[in-house]
């Protein structure tokens, strides 16, 4: 579990807060950068790392205990280093 959350996932949202740096999407809710990302049916590279950070935090919610109550994919992403641990 270490290496996935802490190499794979962890990969998806640093890539993607490369992409969204200085966008008018950095900042923005995650399901926003995925449907913005979607590009119409042209999907960019955004919208891969979007998608499986979505994708990624989906699974680790659904392996907790107590589940969170948020809704509509969060808001800012964590930054490597952060601190934000698995549930």
């Amino acid at each position: 579990m270490d290496l996935h959350w802490g190499k794979h996932h962890q990969a998806y949202v640093t890539n993607l807060n490369g992409q969204l740096k200085g966008t008018p999407l950095e900042g923005k809710p995650l399901l926003e950068v995925i449907k913005a990302s979607w590009n119409g049916g042209s999907p960019t590279p955004m919208f891969n790392n979007a998608g499986q950070v979505f994708n990624h935090d989906f699974f680790w919610e659904s392996m907790s205990p107590k589940p969170s109550k948020r809704k509509g994919g969060g808001g800012v992403f964590f930054k490597a280093g952060s601190g934000r641990r698995r549930r």
